[in-house]
């Protein structure tokens, strides 16, 4: 459950600011600037703690509302750079791309793979396959599933494929991770590490599905200046008239270029032609109804 309750800031600012940084390779310092530039004045440090507060439970919210995947899965994991040690980030995807699942784990090792695929499982119910890589901790995590299965009395196991061609979907996949957290140059603890994670993980989720809870850019920007704001951002917010400005100046400037572009084309007697032709083609249609 998202509980905004004692922020001085309105819902929608919190959210833009958590889903920026989690979206866009951007440093907090550089998401200082960006609020600053659309009249919110917030300190780098306070968008740290919004990060590290709503990302873990806008993840479970995401996860619950999420679309159904398919029963075909890839899984694997890559590097994340945590207080100068590597921790490993276990994911999950299935065929068609469509994230399944992530867990942010310490060491890469059996109970480390065992404890994913309970997770993944708990959430997205049983495979009937799974791809992975030649790992042989992986491999045997998913043996413990099946093992478990058996002790239940199941009649069917799930399939583990080791076929490498087959896992490039999620080995293109953790691209945009590496795209997301290289510009912020490590992380100082492994649950602040976590939880922006999880933010990253649900913004690419999101964006996958096109289902965001998230406000959009346009909602943001042209900010509701009728709902009264705490007086640490009120004071400095863009006014409407400044906003109504901004737009007519755009407008203007956009009818500039197409009327200059119109005179390019008259000069080049292309718009000529179009016009002729134009009236030709309209010339046979309506001189039979005459």
């Amino acid at each position: 459950m998202l509980s905004f309750k004692g922020t001085h800031f309105p819902k929608d600012v919190i959210l833009y600011a958590v889903f920026f940084y989690v979206r866009y390779g951007v440093s907090y310092r550089d998401l200082e600037e960006i609020m600053e530039e659309r009249g919110v004045e917030v300190d780098h440090a306070t968008l740290n703690r919004w990060v590290i507060r709503y990302s873990p439970a806008i993840a479970v919210k995401a996860k619950s509302q999420k679309r159904e995947t398919n029963k075909s899965w890839r899984m694997d994991e890559t590097y994340i750079k945590v207080k100068g040690q590597w921790t490993y980030l276990y994911r999950a995807v299935d065929s068609h791309g469509d994230t399944l699942d992530f867990m942010l784990s310490e060491r890469r090792d059996e109970e480390a793979a065992t404890a994913f695929f309970k997770q993944t499982i708990n959430n997205n119910g049983f495979p009937d396959k799974v791809v992975m890589d030649k790992s042989g901790a992986n491999y045997a995590g998913l043996a413990n599933i099946n093992l478990l299965l058996i002790l239940a009395g199941f009649a069917t196991m799930i399939d583990i494929l080791q076929v490498k061609y087959l896992n490039n979907i999620i080995e293109q996949d953790h691209r945009f991770i590496k795209k997301i957290t290289k510009p912020m140059m490590g992380f100082k603890a492994f649950h602040s590490a976590q939880a922006t994670i999880d933010g990253i993980e649900t913004a690419h989720m999101m964006v996958l599905s096109h289902k965001s809870p998230f406000p959009t850019l346009s909602a943001i920007i042209i900010l509701n200046f009728n709902k009264r704001w705490s007086p640490c951002s009120a004071s400095k917010a863009l006014t409407f008239q400044k906003m109504s400005f901004f737009m007519l100046f755009s407008f203007m400037s956009g009818m500039a270029f197409r009327i200059a572009t119109l005179k390019r084309l008259w000069k080049k007697e292309v718009l000529k032609w179009i016009m002729l032709r134009s009236i030709v083609g309209l010339s046979v249609i309506l001189l039979p109804l005459l």
